[in-house]
């Protein structure tokens, strides 16, 4: 994203809400029971043209720290100014308790 970016600010900022959100499916695994659930709305975003999948990547986050996507379901899809389709989706995250501790795909903010 670097290279192309308008702003040289942006490829941070979106590292750092996604090294944030990691930090909050931390959090959740230690107050969530093994079974339990969150739903989480989200929508995708696009940057300089360059699509960020934020569903997937939450997902793989979610997954690092033990949890399983159960359910996703898109709630609306939405044109950016530039025609590329993005959604706002709901997703159901299940917790299973199995931590797989990748931390590494994140820099610091």
């Amino acid at each position: 994203m670097e290279p192309v970016s308008y702003d040289k600010r942006i490829p941070m900022m979106v590292n750092c809400y996604f090294r944030d959100m990691n930090e909050v499916f931390k959090k959740l695994r230690q107050i969530i029971r093994r079974g339990g659930y969150f739903i989480m709305d989200i929508g995708d975003s696009q940057f300089a043209d360059i699509h960020v999948p934020t569903h997937q990547i939450l997902s793989i986050l979610a997954e690092n720290n033990g949890f399983s996507l159960y359910d996703d379901t898109i709630l609306r899809k939405r044109t950016s100014k530039n025609g590329m389709t993005l959604t706002q989706r709901l997703q159901n995250i299940n917790y299973q308790n199995r931590f797989g501790g990748q931390d590494g795909l994140l820099r610091t903010c």
